[in-house]
């Protein structure tokens, strides 16, 4: 018996290139590609790892961007809300403010006008009192004075 059950393996660049036509060629043509097979799967499998654990890497801090993000834009909106309603409560304040200062210029309109009815009637009175004083006066200063 031979201690080598399989004749001796040519030189490793051959039996990789396969220029021998087969690759592998010491193990039988089903063999040496099922090997091919295992070897391409096994490199796809690797490549995948690598691809996979690489987009993780990537991956992970985008993660953690979007989070922050998410997070300072829901702060913001939130802020935004807040604001929202306190600029809603000013302009309610602002509106009845309005209406209080339209109303009280109103009612000062109002007095304005009564208070020049009062004051052109007052004139008025204070006009015929003095034409009647004036009238009266020329009247005596007529009688007082000699007759030309």
């Amino acid at each position: 018996m031979a201690l080598f059950p399989h004749p001796p393996p040519r030189m490793m660049s051959q039996a990789v290139s396969g220029s021998d036509g087969g690759g592998f060629g010491f193990l039988g043509p089903d063999t040496a590609r099922a090997m091919r097979e295992a070897i391409v799967q096994r490199a796809q499998e690797d490549v995948a790892d690598m691809l996979e654990a690489r987009k993780r890497r990537l991956l992970a801090p985008m993660a953690q961007d979007v989070e922050r993000t998410s997070a300072w834009a829901e702060a913001q909106e939130r802020r935004l809300g807040e604001l929202y309603k306190h600029c809603a409560e000013l302009m309610k304040a602002a509106k009845a403010e309005m209406e209080d200062a339209e109303r009280r210029h109103q009612a000062l309109a109002e007095a304005w006008a009564e208070e020049q009815e009062v004051t052109a009637w007052k004139a008025e009175q204070l006009r015929a009192a003095q034409r009647e004083e004036w009238s009266a006066f020329t009247a005596a200063v007529a009688a007082a004075s000699p007759q030309h």
